[in-house]
């Protein structure tokens, strides 16, 4: 990323320093009047690394504690990855309008890095037609959370039976 551009300068770049990054890292440098930043480890692989996953159960689709959730979900999710069972994620109803819908409430990550986040409503468990979803707040907890509630865009009275489920993905 290229974040400054200059026509001299009495600096280099250990001058710097990155902050806010989560588990990320990356190095600094000046080239031809330009400072940059390059990504040398993401949030995610800051993190399976902090966390010591085993190789070859360290990947974001691996499981490294067999709890059926993927690394990377547990990473969004801010779960210990070898430690399974911890739930953060519950099953709730919101009343908006006189009308009840259905809704997730769950922690996650506030510095994600390049993860993507998004929450799926469907009528089958196929999730084949995407009903839609609306967050419905993201307060900011000390631990560098956020706790989250997301309900579907369709009531019950139109849609008696909904599933929700979480989706992680990096480019």
């Amino acid at each position: 990323y290229a974040l400054a551009t200059f026509a001299s300068t009495d600096f280099d770049a250990s001058d710097f320093a990155a902050t806010g990054l989560g588990y990320a890292e990356g190095v600094f440098a000046i080239n031809a009047g330009q400072l940059t930043f390059t990504l040398t480890k993401t949030a995610f692989e800051g993190w399976a690394g902090a966390n010591a996953l085993p190789a070859g159960q360290d990947g974001p689709a691996d499981d490294a504690d067999g709890d059926g959730e993927s690394n990377l979900l547990e990473f969004v999710l801010a779960q210990n990855p070898m430690a399974g069972g911890a739930r953060t994620t519950q099953l709730t109803n919101i009343s908006s309008g006189g009308e009840e819908y259905p809704a997730l409430r769950f922690t996650r990550r506030i510095i994600r890095g390049d993860v993507g986040v998004a929450v799926r409503v469907s009528t089958d468990l196929n999730f084949g037609s995407d009903l839609g979803a609306v967050e419905i707040s993201a307060t900011p907890q000390a631990d560098g959370t956020e706790l989250v509630i997301v309900r579907s865009a369709v009531p019950y009275s139109v849609a008696p039976k909904q599933f929700l489920r979480i989706d992680v993905s990096q480019p």
